[in-house]
């Protein structure tokens, strides 16, 4: 069902595979309280001209929104400001308020990061990754308390650019 209810919700970016899927909230998944076949394609069909429209733009590349997980010029630049971040880094650490982290942490899980949790980044050659967002003071000071700040390195992200 995943093909078929999920139109063109799969692909890559940047030599990441994914696919998103629906099956798991689907009345042939969970039974009963699950949604049902009908249910779906009646959701589906009333969004069909929305969905055409924006196969359209996405051709027409009117909305950059729709195509910027295509783009590469920054790639190169990326992975050195990676690789200098990563120098004598046992771990990053990403700040941010709200959803400012969750590109990050999106991208992270696509890649195979393991994110959340430790995973296996020494193994795979590069720093722990850790994200934190929305904290109160008692967490962050237990974090901070149980990092060695000579080999962590952090990132603060702010969408608005105004996030104290």
């Amino acid at each position: 069902m995943a093909g078929t209810s999920n139109p063109g919700a799969s692909g890559t970016a940047l030599g990441m595979n994914f696919t998103q899927s629906i099956d798991g909230c689907l009345e042939s998944t969970i039974a009963e309280n699950g949604l049902s076949d009908s249910e779906l394609q009646s959701y589906l069909d009333k969004a069909g001209h929305e969905v055409e429209t924006l196969k359209r733009e996405y051709s027409e590349k009117s909305l950059p929104l729709l195509s910027i997980c295509e783009e590469q010029e920054d790639i190169e630049e990326a992975s050195a400001a990676l690789q200098r971040l990563s120098s004598g880094a046992d771990m990053i650490v990403f700040f941010g308020t709200g959803g400012s982290s969750l590109g990050g942490q999106m991208l992270a899980q696509l890649a195979g990061w393991n994110i959340p949790g430790v995973g296996k980044m020494r193994e795979q050659g590069r720093p722990r990754t850790r994200f934190y967002d929305n904290l109160d003071s008692n967490t962050l000071h237990n974090a901070l308390d149980k990092m060695d700040l000579a080999t962590t390195r952090f990132i603060v992200t702010s969408k608005s650019g105004g996030t104290t």
